[in-house]
């Protein structure tokens, strides 16, 4: 039952798993350099939008917020409508 990890490059995700009586058992895990591609890449198509779910339960880490602002939100808009972006 030694667990294993790796990096699936076609689809641009890390993946955990591990080996038990029943069987092999994968489960693929989105984090701050799989979620950038994918970001990315609804960028390069103009995509109007991302959805992610349950963003907010990891945790005490922020990182996922900033990524989505990084790529996504424009500090030059936001100063010109007098908004302040949270998150």
């Amino acid at each position: 039952t030694t667990p294993v990890a790796g990096w699936d490059d076609q689809a641009k995700v890390a993946w955990r798993g591990y080996w038990d009586n029943s069987g092999w058992h994968v489960v693929y895990v989105e984090d701050k350099n799989s979620l950038s591609y994918k970001y990315d890449f609804a960028i390069s198509k103009k995509l109007k939008g991302v959805g992610l779910w349950a963003l907010g339960y990891e945790g005490e880490g922020s990182e996922l917020w900033t990524l989505l602002r990084e790529k996504f939100v424009k500090e030059s808009l936001a100063q010109a409508e007098g908004k302040r972006w949270i998150f």
